[in-house]
């Protein structure tokens, strides 16, 4: 899989993982991605928590901003 990664950043609204519930939640509550410096969350956040994150990702990943890559992109080509 590869990660989007923007300033330095993943830019997790271009992850695959925000397609499906779990595997979002298996990134950000179990802790999937620790080796590759993504640690589990489940301390700080309950599944309520993150499915809202989640929604508002997918929301963000609909919007195009001025700043967003993929906007960027667009007025490139």
């Amino acid at each position: 899989m590869t990660l989007v990664f923007h300033k330095g950043f993943s830019a997790l609204r271009y992850s695959a993982f925000i397609h499906q519930r779990e595997s979002f939640n298996a990134v950000v509550l179990e802790g999937a991605l620790a080796s590759k410096g993504m640690s589990s969350f489940s301390d700080k956040n309950s599944a309520d928590e993150v499915g809202a994150l989640r929604a508002y990702i997918i929301h963000r990943a609909n919007v195009k901003t001025p700043n967003d890559p993929s906007h960027a992109l667009k007025q490139v080509s």
